[in-house]
This record gives C-alpha cells, structure tokens and sequence, in this order.
C-alpha cells in the first residue's frame, strides 16, 4: 500500500518509547518508514506501480481469451491418444497375447470412449482394470481376464466363447444375451451382475462366488458348477427363473433349489426357442431394466 504522510518526527516517536532496549528497533523501523515514504514520493515508482496493476490486468483477459483455444489443444490431444490406442487395439486384434491393448484398453475406458463392437479375442489380459463402458456386441472370445476387475460394464450380446477367468471380479456387470458357450470362471466374484438369457452351454464355474446375479433364462445346458466352498454359492442371493439346466454338472441339492425355483430342463434348441418366446423374453427390455436399475 502506497504511505500517502510522512512518519512523525523521531522526537514525537522517541517520546513514546518507555523502555530503553526498544529504542534502538523503533529507530530502525522510523527510518525504513522515512525512506519508504521518500521513494513512495517518486513519480516513478507510482508508474511502475500502475503498470504492474495493468499488466495484472492484460494477463487475466489474456487468460481468459486463450480458454478455447486451450480447450481445443487438449481435445486433439486427447484426439490423438486414442486414434493411437485403437491403432494399437486394431493392429493387434485377433492375436494372442497383450501387444499393449491393455493400456490402451483402460485409456479409452476411462475418458469413456464407446468400445461396442470392440474386437480383443485372444487377448491377455492379466489384471485388467475396467470401469464403466460399454462393450456391446464385442468379441472376446478366448480372451483371458485372469486378476481382472471389471466394474458397471456393459457386454450385451458380447461373445467370451473360450474365454478364461481367474481370480477376476465382476461387479454390477451385464451379461445379458452374451454367448459365453465353453467359458471358464475360476475362482470369480461375481456381484449384483446378470447373466440373463446368455448362452452359457459347456462353461465352467469353479469355485466362484456369486451375490445378487441373475441366471433368468440362462442357457446352461451342460454347463458346469463344481467345487464350490461351504457358504460361497448361496441359492438365495441367485435367480435362476426360467433358466435352462438340462445336462447341467452340479451337485444334486443344487440341481434340486434350481428347479425349485423355477429352472427347466430343456434338451431340443426348437423347443428351448419357443419356451423363450412363449415366456416374452426380450434381451434388449432386460438389457435396458439392468442399465436403469436404482
């Protein structure tokens, strides 16, 4: 803040000191002042002064007037990461192994790039990180999604025929109407997730532990269901309405609470069709009743 008076005299000053050891600081501090007003009293200081003020000024409006077009830097930025992260996922689809469609993966996944249609079959996918995209209608089939953790994904009418997973964990994921024929879960977790009207012929759920997921219309037809630990695989947190267990690999008792509940058993695809449709089925209303879910 520019001093507009002078200091008082060092007399008037002086007066009001009553301890001695001050003296000799007040008289430091008085002379900074008179000095300061001195310079204060400089027509160009007072220039210097409202040019900083102005250039304060010139800065924030050139700020602000560069906003577009920093925000256009960084969308081609972003632009240009995944143009080269689906490069890498093209260049590579179809072979086995990661050939870096992993951190491709997480990238477009995570600034929430559609990846419907995605082709990653063959794919390693040794602890995945997924969250919150959409894969619909993608191939994935022999993929392997061992350590994975994949979160509010949609894979609906994806195809993981082939594909393995182990130790991975699937939370509020949508599987409807995937085609998952001669899958393996092996020591999955799979929470508040559906699986309703996938084709699950020939696949393998070993050791897996399941909460709140749904199996309505699920095709497991010889599928199997082995060595579950005590307590893991509770009938009561699963649905399997209208599910189709013929020829399914289980234990007896779980066999027996499917049909409880209201599973079928049925051999022939012509009838299986026609039960579906008899049953009005729609994969893309369950679809839509997953996705809009409270």
């Amino acid at each position: 803040m520019t001093q507009t008076e002078p200091p008082a005299p060092w007399r008037q000053r002086r007066a009001s000191i009553h301890r001695r050891w001050k003296v000799p600081f007040v008289f430091c501090e008085w002379c900074c002042e008179r000095l300061a007003f001195q310079i204060n009293q400089c027509a160009l200081v007072r220039v210097l002064e409202s040019l900083g003020k102005l250039s304060l000024l010139v800065a924030v409006v050139v700020y602000i007037w560069g906003i577009p077009e920093r925000s256009r830097a960084v969308e081609n930025a972003k632009k240009v990461k995944h143009y080269q992260a689906w490069q890498m996922i093209n260049s590579a689809a179809g072979l086995s192994g990661d050939g870096g469609r992993k951190l491709a993966l997480q990238d477009l996944c995570a600034d929430e790039v559609n990846l419907d249609l995605i082709n990653l079959s063959n794919a390693v996918f040794d602890g995945l990180q997924l969250h919150g995209c959409s894969m619909k209608r993608g191939n994935l089939d022999g993929t392997d999604f061992s350590s994975a953790n994949i979160r509010l994904m949609n894979f609906y009418r994806a195809s993981f025929r082939g594909s393995h997973s182990l130790g991975s964990r699937y939370l509020e994921a949508c599987f409807v109407s995937v085609d998952a024929r001669n899958a393996v879960f092996n020591c999955c977790h799979f929470t508040a997730s559906t699986f309703e009207g996938a084709d699950l012929r020939g696949a393998s759920f070993i050791n897996c532990d399941a909460k709140n997921v749904s199996f309505r219309f699920a095709d497991l037809r010889g599928a199997s269901i082995s060595e579950f630990p005590s307590g893991k695989w509770k009938m009561s947190d699963l649905d399997f309405r209208d599910a189709n267990i013929a020829g399914i690999q289980a234990d007896p008792s779980i066999k027996e609470r499917m049909t409880r509940m209201g599973a079928v058993s049925i051999e022939k695809n012509s009838e299986w069709d026609d039960f579906k449709r008899k049953q009005h089925f729609d994969p893309e209303l369950q679809e839509m009743r997953f996705l809009l879910r409270p």
